[in-house]
């Protein structure tokens, strides 16, 4: 059953205040579920990251959404596209 970081912190909480988890083991397991979701995100990025440059190495380029222009949006869109028009 999928769970998100949020309600996993929410629970290990709720086992603490019921005196079934030890000041150190809610400790523990909020802190490797920092750090499973720090890596999850790390490696989101570092696959755009490496989507991007093989885009640019096969000639495409990014065509940001007229949204994104408007708000200087710091990244393209994720569409790539041979030309952009």
């Amino acid at each position: 059953m999928p769970v998100d970081a949020k309600s996993a912190a929410v629970r290990f909480d709720g086992l603490w205040f019921a005196g079934l988890l030890s000041n150190k083991q809610r400790k523990d397991a909020t802190h490797h579920l920092r750090r499973m979701v720090h890596g999850l995100g790390r490696s989101i990025i570092d696959l755009e990251r490496r989507a991007r440059e093989s885009a640019r190495r096969a000639g495409k380029t990014f065509c940001q959404t007229p949204t994104a222009r408007l708000h200087g949006a710091r990244y393209p869109g994720p569409l790539f596209h041979s030309r952009c028009g």
